[in-house]
């Protein structure tokens, strides 16, 4: 009974994070988009900045600049995917009960080696 109490718990908990965001998606919507002129809502009165594209422009320039450089930062994520992997595997190896952990490794590495063809 214990165990049915924190799963519904979780379960409200996780419907109100999905219908908080919900209610934000409807409100950023309602503030950007011209088919909501009806209800009121003048998308020009309210510019939406994103903040993570200007903290992140400076470091475009320079890999666009810098093609090397860009490169290098993309060789050295894919080497900490890589290590993560094979220290999921390692785990597994060593405490798993079931092989499902290795079917989506070969399913993600296979599509993975479909898609980086260069």
């Amino acid at each position: 009974m214990e165990a049915l109490d924190k799963a519904s718990k979780s379960t409200v908990i996780g419907l109100k994070i999905f219908f908080v965001a919900a209610a934000a998606g409807v409100i950023v919507l309602a503030k950007t988009s011209h088919s909501w002129r009806p209800l009121g809502i003048n998308p020009a009165d309210s510019c939406i900045t994103d903040l993570g594209q200007s903290y992140t422009t400076t470091m475009n320039i320079i890999v666009q600049q810098y093609v090397h450089f860009g490169k290098v930062l993309q060789l050295l994520s894919s080497l900490m995917v890589d290590f993560v992997t094979i220290y999921s595997m390692t785990m597994f190896a060593t405490t798993a009960n079931s092989a499902r952990l290795v079917y989506s490794l070969v399913l993600f590495y296979g599509i993975r080696a479909l898609i980086q063809v260069n």
